[in-house]
C-alpha cells in the first residue's frame, strides 16, 4: 500500500497487486479534514482492496475500494473471508467484475453467483443504480454493469445512490453514493400503479369496456369505433381503481445522541 499527496487537501491511498507490476490495484482519495485511519489493505491475487476507517459518522464506519480482475473466479468462501474481514459496519465499492442480474448486469457469471450467495447468507446489502457502468468502444460488445457497492450495518435511509455519466473513459466513474448522518428524504418515483391498486376491478373494467371483435382495416372504421366519449385512457382508469394512499406524518430528524442510543439498543 502506497500513500501519495498529489491533490491539495487530499490524501490518496493506493493498494498494488501483490506481484508489484502496473496493473490491477485499488485506491481511495479522501479529504484531509475528515478524521480517518488507514487500515491494513486486503491483498490477494484475486482481490486488491484499500481500506480506511472513518470516525466522523454517528459510529465508526469502514470504507473500502475493491478491484478484482475478470480472469479470476472467486469462491463463496473467498468472498466471505474478505467481507467479514471488514467488520460490522462497512461500505465497499469498486469494479469487482462480478456480474449478476440482481444488481443490474446483463448476465450471471460464477463470481456474481457466488457473491450473491454470500450476501444472502450473511445479511449484507448491495447498492446499485441498475444502469450500465461499462461502455465498450467495440461495436460487438454491449454496455454492462460492473461497478456497485456492498454495505453492512448501514440503513438505506442514510444513503442515496446515483449514476455519473463521465464520457472520457469506458467506465463511468463508478457510482456516486452519499452517506448522511441523518435520514435522507427521498422523492418517491412516479409510477402508473401503486400498491393500493385494485387489480381485479381494473381487469373487470377492461374486459367490460374494450371490444376486440371489431375488424379495423380502414382509417374510417378506426375513427368510428373509438369516439371521444368512449376513449379508453389507461391513466384515468388506473386512478379510478387505485385507493388513496395513506400519508405519513412528517417527522423531524432524530438528534444524534438519540440515534446513538437507538443503535446501542438494537445492537443489544
Amino acid at each position: 500500500m502506497a500513500v501519495f499527496h498529489r491533490l491539495p487537501h487530499h490524501t490518496i491511498y493506493y493498494t498494488h497487486h501483490p506481484d508489484g507490476t502496473a496493473h490491477a490495484g485499488s485506491a481511495i482519495i479522501i479529504k484531509t479534514t475528515l478524521k480517518h485511519f488507514i487500515l491494513e489493505p486486503y491483498i490477494t491475487n484475486k482481490i486488491q482492496s484499500t481500506i480506511i476507517k472513518i470516525t466522523t459518522m454517528p459510529r465508526i464506519i469502514i470504507i473500502a475500494a475493491i478491484y478484482s480482475s475478470p480472469c479470476h473466479v472467486i469462491s463463496s468462501e473467498e468472498y466471505k473471508d474478505f467481507l467479514l474481514h471488514l467488520g460490522p459496519n462497512f461500505l465497499v465499492a469498486g469494479d469487482g467484475n462480478a456480474k449478476h442480474t440482481a444488481w443490474g448486469s446483463r448476465l450471471i457469471t460464477p463470481k456474481g453467483r457466488n457473491l450473491l450467495h454470500v450476501l444472502q447468507h450473511n445479511n449484507l446489502n448491495y447498492l446499485s443504480t441498475g444502469e450500465p457502468t461499462y461502455w465498450p468502444a467495440g461495436p460487438n460488445k454491449n454496455p454492462d454493469l460492473l461497478d456497485f457497492a456492498i454495505t453492512n450495518g448501514i440503513s438505506s435511509i442514510y444513503n442515496i445512490i446515483e449514476s455519473s455519466l463521465y464520457l472520457e473513459s469506458d467506465h463511468s466513474p463508478i457510482i456516486i453514493i452519499t452517506l448522511s448522518t441523518s435520514p435522507i428524504w427521498k422523492t418517491q418515483p412516479l409510477c402508473l400503479c401503486k400498491k393500493y391498486t385494485n387489480w381485479i376491478q381494473f381487469q373487470d373494467y377492461i374486459n367490460g369496456n374494450i371490444t376486440l371483435n371489431i375488424r379495423l382495416k380502414e382509417t374510417a372504421k378506426l375513427e368510428e369505433s373509438s369516439p371521444t366519449s368512449n376513449y379508453f385512457n389507461p391513466r384515468s382508469c388506473m386512478a379510478i381503481h387505485t385507493g388513496e394512499e395513506k400519508t405519513l406524518q412528517e417527522t423531524k430528524n432524530i438528534p444524534l445522541h438519540i440515534r446513538e442510543l437507538v443503535y446501542e439498543k438494537r445492537s443489544a
